[in-house]
């Protein structure tokens, strides 16, 4: 499969600042900011718009953002899917029903899928909590598996999910396995660091969503924001292999991020609160090739 080139047509910022005394509580920069990506894909018909979350990390001090978010997000045309690549939660089992049902509530009258990330095993229930919440409210949650997403005058367009690379069982040989080669096909997976460190053939997928970086927490060049992420993918847009394509969303909510000293024991020594870094929402754009 030949990759089609990409195209980031807009970004914008928008919504409402928070008062100045709840910055520090929140983490957050104040202003939203908006992803508009565009991904030729073969066997495409006619586009496919979802819009894309991740890494919430929700809990008492974010929960108020998140609810003035959600009109805004329900402004935007209609998509065909609601996706998110983990964190729900920022750990422990505070609000695992609510955010659940928020992000149900983000687009209601479409299909809602979801993968865990690190932070969902948190929970003291080995991620059994969230995943249970999600799915009373409806959501499709893809843990080493495969579902499809019919839209009309398409075929099906496969969704993959696999499950944490840090703190779950990820397992994609199954989800290769479950794959059709004739059908366009997307992954969702919530650590992007594996995608490069494993020989899969991760061009069958059109695309690949991930997050779990941050975009390095606060805005740093490249380089530096890889080396506190620990990863080689930290916001954007990557060709992790030929023919493929990886997106990774710097965080639709806040978290602190612990970093490690080189040279010195391998445990957490700081905390780094993200901040300048604006929590990011991505509309994407599946489009038909031009071939």
């Amino acid at each position: 499969m030949n990759q089609a080139p990409y195209q980031l047509i807009e970004q914008r910022q928008w919504g409402q600042r928070v008062p100045w005394w709840q910055e520090p509580f929140k983490g957050l920069s104040g202003l939203w900011r908006l992803v508009r990506l565009v991904v030729p894909m073969p066997h495409i018909t006619r586009p496919i718009t979802l819009l894309h979350l991740s890494d919430l990390h929700w809990d008492w001090n974010t929960q108020p953002w998140f609810e003035g978010l959600l009109p805004q997000l329900n402004q935007l045309a209609p998509c065909d899917a609601v996706l998110c690549t983990g964190d729900f939660i920022a750990g422990g089992a505070h609000g695992l029903a609510d955010v659940a049902q928020w992000f149900a509530s983000v687009q209601p009258t479409v299909p809602h899928i979801a993968c865990l990330g690190n932070h969902d095993y948190y929970d003291r229930s080995g991620g059994k909590a969230i995943a249970k919440a999600l799915q009373t409210v409806g959501v499709q949650l893809l843990t080493n598996a495969v579902t499809r997403l019919e839209t009309p005058n398409n075929p099906s367009l496969q969704l993959a999910g696999i499950d944490d690379f840090v703190k779950g069982t990820p397992n994609p040989a199954v989800v290769f396995e479950a794959l059709f080669s004739t059908e366009p096909a997307m992954l969702l997976v919530h650590n992007p660091t594996q995608v490069a460190d494993t020989t899969y053939p991760w061009h069958r997928f059109g695309l690949m969503l991930s997050g779990h970086t941050h975009g390095g927490q606060f805005p740093c060049p490249e380089w530096f924001a890889r080396i506190i992420a620990e990863s080689p993918y930290v916001r954007g847009v990557y060709h992790p292999q030929a023919d493929s394509l990886l997106y990774v969303n710097s965080a639709s909510g806040t978290a602190s991020l612990r970093c490690k000293v080189p040279l010195l024991p391998k445990k957490p020594l700081f905390t780094v609160p993200r901040w300048g870094m604006q929590p990011e929402v991505t509309l994407i754009t599946l489009a038909p090739t031009n071939t």
